[in-house]
Order: structure tokens, then C-alpha cells, then sequence
């Protein structure tokens, strides 16, 4: 888990939104959610992680995994892209 977190930043996308997004496009090799994130939004991005076949995992707490990307706030879901040959495929 903290390996997956601790990818160059280029290779990470941050938020809820974002994450949903490059979800929706098929961009996300994994996906890191925080235990205490809005279950709705934890809901939504479950669901969309199991229709895309993203693996997913939880951390303990936003401000950790803020802390833990070097953020100056709280991060809920973090997603880590797929190289540019996992795109192809």
C-alpha cells in the first residue's frame, strides 16, 4: 500500500473527480481509498473500481494519505496511472 502511494507524483491522480474520471477512461492501474471518506463517494468509486476491473485498497485516514502524497490538505482517493504501455493493451 505505501508503495503505491509513495509513486512519483506524475504518476498519481488526486481526488475524487479526477480518480472517477480517468476511471471512467480506463487510465488507473489502482486506486487507494481512505476509510473515512463519505461513504457515498467511497460507494461510487468502489462500484466504479469493481465495473473497470481496477483493483482497490484503503488506507486509515485522509489526513495520513495527505500527508503521506506531501499534500498541505486531507486526500480522500488517489489513483495511480497505468504506463503508457497499459494503455495500449
Amino acid at each position: 500500500m505505501d508503495k503505491i502511494l509513495k509513486e512519483p507524483p506524475e504518476n498519481r491522480i488526486i481526488g475524487f473527480r479526477q480518480v472517477r474520471k480517468a476511471a471512467n477512461n480506463n487510465r488507473l492501474r489502482c486506486v487507494v481509498i481512505a476509510m473515512d471518506t463519505d461513504e457515498e463517494m467511497i460507494a461510487q468509486i468502489t462500484g466504479l473500481c469493481r465495473q473497470k476491473n481496477i483493483p482497490y485498497d484503503f488506507y486509515k485516514s485522509r489526513i495520513e494519505m495527505g500527508k503521506l502524497l506531501k499534500l498541505d490538505v486531507a486526500c480522500s482517493v488517489c489513483g495511480v496511472k497505468k504506463q503508457q504501455k497499459e494503455l495500449s493493451d
